[in-house]
């Protein structure tokens, strides 16, 4: 299944006019623990534990994926999973967590 990557530049956008949306940190546990930064009200879930988490994501407004460099798979392997279960309006984060810090766009603590 094919899935519409959104380039940072498009999440800061939609950020920016204030879209109803999730962002998803798929970042591994160990990306996760050594970082003390998120996207701004990111959600974090390990990309092996997203079954686990169905029921916490909402159906109704985009879901955006993330994980760490620009071409990691988690992201969109998780967002396929997603897709694969009925989410019908999921992308990852062409650029990853790295992109978006690289961009001067924000964070926020864990």
């Amino acid at each position: 299944m094919a899935l519409t990557k959104v380039t940072v530049d498009d999440l800061k956008g939609r950020l920016d006019r204030h879209e109803p949306l999730l962002l998803l940190d798929v970042r591994s546990a160990r990306e996760w623990e050594e970082s003390d930064v998120k996207l701004p009200q990111a959600m974090h879930v390990p990309p092996n534990e997203v079954g686990k988490h169905l029921n916490e994501l909402p159906r109704d407004r985009p879901i955006i994926t993330y994980s760490c460099e620009p071409h990691d798979e988690s992201s969109t392997l998780v967002a396929q999973e997603l897709a694969g279960k009925g989410f019908e309006n999921v992308h990852p984060l062409y650029e990853g967590f790295n992109g978006w810090t690289k961009a001067g766009y924000p964070v926020e603590q864990k």
